[in-house]
Protein backbone atom coordinates (compact mmCIF):
# COMPACT_ATOMS: atom_id res chain seq x y z
CA UNK A 1 0.00 0.00 0.00
CA UNK A 2 1.37 3.14 -0.74
CA UNK A 3 0.72 6.37 1.79
CA UNK A 4 1.39 9.86 0.84
CA UNK A 5 1.80 12.88 2.93
CA UNK A 6 -2.12 13.70 2.18
CA UNK A 7 -2.78 10.68 4.10
CA UNK A 8 -0.40 11.07 6.62
CA UNK A 9 -2.23 14.40 7.43
CA UNK A 10 -5.44 12.90 8.41
CA UNK A 11 -3.67 10.64 11.15
CA UNK A 12 -2.59 11.14 14.23
CA UNK A 13 1.02 11.59 14.79
CA UNK A 14 3.13 7.98 14.77
CA UNK A 15 -0.05 5.82 14.02
CA UNK A 16 1.69 5.01 11.03
CA UNK A 17 5.52 5.57 12.09
CA UNK A 18 7.64 2.73 10.24
CA UNK A 19 5.11 2.59 7.76
CA UNK A 20 7.63 2.31 4.60
CA UNK A 21 6.37 3.74 0.95
CA UNK A 22 7.29 3.57 -2.70
CA UNK A 23 6.67 6.20 -4.93
CA UNK A 24 7.88 8.64 -7.55
CA UNK A 25 7.87 11.69 -5.20
CA UNK A 26 7.53 12.77 -1.41
CA UNK A 27 7.79 16.22 -0.53
CA UNK A 28 10.84 16.42 1.06
CA UNK A 29 12.81 15.77 -2.41
CA UNK A 30 15.74 18.28 -3.37
CA UNK A 31 14.82 18.05 -7.28
CA UNK A 32 15.69 20.91 -9.01
CA UNK A 33 11.64 21.50 -9.69
CA UNK A 34 10.61 20.62 -6.47
CA UNK A 35 10.28 23.87 -4.25
CA UNK A 36 8.50 25.82 -6.86
CA UNK A 37 5.75 22.33 -7.47
CA UNK A 38 5.34 22.65 -3.06
CA UNK A 39 5.36 26.47 -3.61
CA UNK A 40 2.57 26.44 -6.00
CA UNK A 41 0.45 23.49 -4.54
CA UNK A 42 0.31 25.49 -1.58
CA UNK A 43 -0.71 28.76 -3.15
CA UNK A 44 -3.44 27.15 -5.04
CA UNK A 45 -4.74 25.22 -2.31
CA UNK A 46 -4.57 27.80 0.42
CA UNK A 47 -2.29 25.66 2.20
CA UNK A 48 -5.05 22.79 2.53
CA UNK A 49 -3.37 20.26 0.68
CA UNK A 50 0.09 18.78 1.10
CA UNK A 51 2.57 18.47 -2.09
CA UNK A 52 2.38 14.48 -2.47
CA UNK A 53 3.15 11.73 -5.49
CA UNK A 54 -0.36 11.72 -6.44
CA UNK A 55 -0.32 15.76 -6.86
CA UNK A 56 2.90 15.52 -8.17
CA UNK A 57 1.47 12.90 -10.94
CA UNK A 58 -1.28 15.20 -12.27
CA UNK A 59 1.18 18.12 -12.74
CA UNK A 60 3.57 15.84 -14.77
CA UNK A 61 1.04 14.63 -16.86
CA UNK A 62 -0.36 18.25 -17.39
CA UNK A 63 2.98 20.24 -18.22
CA UNK A 64 4.07 17.41 -20.70
CA UNK A 65 0.18 17.20 -22.38
CA UNK A 66 0.75 21.43 -22.34
CA UNK A 67 3.98 21.44 -24.06
CA UNK A 68 2.96 18.55 -26.96
CA UNK A 69 0.15 20.83 -27.59
CA UNK A 70 2.08 23.64 -27.79
CA UNK A 71 5.02 21.92 -29.61
CA UNK A 72 2.58 19.96 -32.02
CA UNK A 73 1.89 20.96 -35.93
CA UNK A 74 -1.28 19.25 -35.19
CA UNK A 75 -4.31 18.57 -32.71
CA UNK A 76 -5.13 15.11 -33.86
CA UNK A 77 -4.33 12.76 -31.81
CA UNK A 78 -1.36 10.96 -33.35
CA UNK A 79 0.70 14.35 -33.99
CA UNK A 80 -0.06 15.27 -29.60
CA UNK A 81 1.26 11.81 -28.81
CA UNK A 82 4.40 11.93 -30.85
CA UNK A 83 4.86 15.48 -29.59
CA UNK A 84 4.26 14.28 -26.46
CA UNK A 85 7.08 11.69 -26.77
CA UNK A 86 9.80 14.63 -27.65
CA UNK A 87 8.99 16.43 -24.47
CA UNK A 88 11.66 16.53 -21.76
CA UNK A 89 10.69 17.85 -18.03
CA UNK A 90 12.24 19.04 -15.14
CA UNK A 91 9.53 17.66 -12.86
CA UNK A 92 10.04 18.02 -8.79
CA UNK A 93 10.57 14.36 -8.97
CA UNK A 94 13.18 15.34 -11.24
CA UNK A 95 13.67 14.94 -15.14
CA UNK A 96 11.21 12.60 -17.20
CA UNK A 97 10.26 11.75 -20.42
CA UNK A 98 7.97 9.15 -22.18
CA UNK A 99 9.25 6.19 -23.72
CA UNK A 100 7.67 6.47 -27.49
CA UNK A 101 7.39 2.10 -27.46
CA UNK A 102 4.50 2.36 -24.30
CA UNK A 103 4.10 5.95 -23.70
CA UNK A 104 4.66 5.69 -20.02
CA UNK A 105 6.97 8.60 -18.51
CA UNK A 106 10.40 7.46 -17.05
CA UNK A 107 10.06 7.75 -13.65
CA UNK A 108 12.30 8.29 -10.29
CA UNK A 109 12.05 5.58 -7.84
CA UNK A 110 12.17 6.77 -3.92
CA UNK A 111 11.69 4.33 -1.02
CA UNK A 112 11.02 6.23 2.51
CA UNK A 113 9.59 5.35 5.87
CA UNK A 114 6.65 7.89 7.90
CA UNK A 115 8.36 9.15 10.93
CA UNK A 116 6.46 9.19 14.33
CA UNK A 117 6.11 13.01 13.24
CA UNK A 118 4.29 12.12 10.13
CA UNK A 119 7.02 13.18 7.63
CA UNK A 120 8.97 10.57 5.49
CA UNK A 121 12.39 9.61 5.62
CA UNK A 122 14.00 9.30 2.43
CA UNK A 123 15.73 5.62 2.40
CA UNK A 124 16.48 4.79 -1.11
CA UNK A 125 16.50 7.12 -4.33
CA UNK A 126 17.56 5.83 -7.58
CA UNK A 127 20.31 7.77 -9.31
CA UNK A 128 18.31 8.75 -12.40
CA UNK A 129 14.52 8.45 -14.12
CA UNK A 130 13.74 4.22 -14.60
CA UNK A 131 12.41 3.43 -17.82
CA UNK A 132 8.52 2.46 -17.25
CA UNK A 133 7.59 -1.65 -17.12
CA UNK A 134 3.64 -0.86 -17.45
CA UNK A 135 3.15 -4.44 -18.82
CA UNK A 136 5.89 -6.10 -15.72
CA UNK A 137 7.47 -7.50 -18.90
CA UNK A 138 11.02 -7.08 -16.86
CA UNK A 139 9.70 -7.41 -13.38
CA UNK A 140 12.37 -8.12 -10.69
CA UNK A 141 15.00 -6.30 -12.54
CA UNK A 142 15.96 -3.58 -11.21
CA UNK A 143 16.15 -2.42 -7.90
CA UNK A 144 15.92 -4.94 -4.98
CA UNK A 145 19.39 -5.09 -4.40
CA UNK A 146 19.78 -2.10 -3.80
CA UNK A 147 17.86 -2.43 -0.57
CA UNK A 148 19.41 -5.73 0.18
CA UNK A 149 22.12 -3.33 2.24
CA UNK A 150 19.85 -1.90 4.40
Amino acid sequence: ITTTEAELTLLSPGVAAGHISCGTYFSGVSAAGSGDFVSALRKFSSGRSPANMCAEAAYVATHVLARALNSSERFDARSVVSAANRVEFLAPQGGVHLDARNNHCYLWCRIARTTPNNDFELLYESDGPSAPDPYMIEAGTSHESALADR
